[in-house]
């Protein structure tokens, strides 16, 4: 899970969010399994992020059409 959550951080830093939001996906899938090991910080970092990748994804659209009009 470690792996695709530095995958969705990447994403994120190159202002693609849905593809970050993508990798966020298969890092929860990841976190699920069973011996992933995942902490309640690690959940806690996850979830907190993911809410600010959702809000950044908003922010790029309003961004774009703004730039666009």
């Amino acid at each position: 899970y470690r792996a695709a959550m530095n995958m969705m951080l990447y994403y994120e830093t190159i202002d693609k969010p849905d593809e970050a939001l993508e990798w966020a996906s298969k890092a929860k899938d990841a976190m699920n399994k069973p011996f992933s090991k995942s902490t309640f910080t690690d959940w806690q970092v996850f979830n907190d992020y993911l809410t600010y990748l959702e809000l950044r994804k908003e922010e790029l659209v309003r961004l774009k059409s703004g730039i666009d009009d």
